[in-house]
C-alpha cells in the first residue's frame, strides 16, 4: 500500500487530484478510480479531512514542495496575515501557532499509526 504523501505516515485512503481535471481543487477519488492524465497525490483519511478544512498542508511535487492552500491563513486565530513557512514547519506571524506537516502535531495529532 502506497504511504500518504503528505504526513508519510499512514496509508493511502484517497487519490487526490489537485491539479485537475475538476475546477475544484478538493477533488478526491478511491485509488485507482482517478481521472488517468493528471498527477495524483496519496492521502490518508486525516490529511483529507486537513485538506478539507483548509489547513495547510505540505507535499513534494515532481521536486517542489507544494503548500495547499496557496495562501493558508492560521486556523487558530484566522488573522489576515499569511502563515511563513520555516523548514518543515508552517507558523503564523500574528499569534505564533506552528503547523507541522511532516512529523508529530503538537494539538489535534492523530495517535494510531
Amino acid at each position: 500500500m502506497r504511504k500518504c504523501q503528505i504526513c508519510k505516515q499512514h496509508g493511502q485512503d484517497w487519490s487526490w487530484q489537485p491539479f485537475g481535471p475538476d475546477e475544484s481543487q478538493l477533488s478526491f477519488s478511491l485509488p485507482g478510480s482517478h481521472y488517468r492524465g493528471f498527477p495524483v497525490i496519496a492521502v490518508c483519511d486525516w490529511c483529507k479531512a486537513k485538506l478539507e478544512r483548509k489547513e495547510p498542508v505540505s507535499f513534494l511535487y515532481r521536486g517542489q514542495r507544494v503548500v495547499f492552500p496557496e495562501h493558508p491563513s492560521c486556523p487558530r486565530c484566522n488573522c489576515a496575515t499569511n502563515v511563513v513557512a520555516e523548514g518543515w514547519a508552517l507558523q503564523c506571524p500574528g499569534c505564533g501557532y506552528v503547523m507541522a506537516w511532516h512529523g508529530p502535531v503538537a494539538e489535534g495529532s492523530r495517535s494510531d499509526g
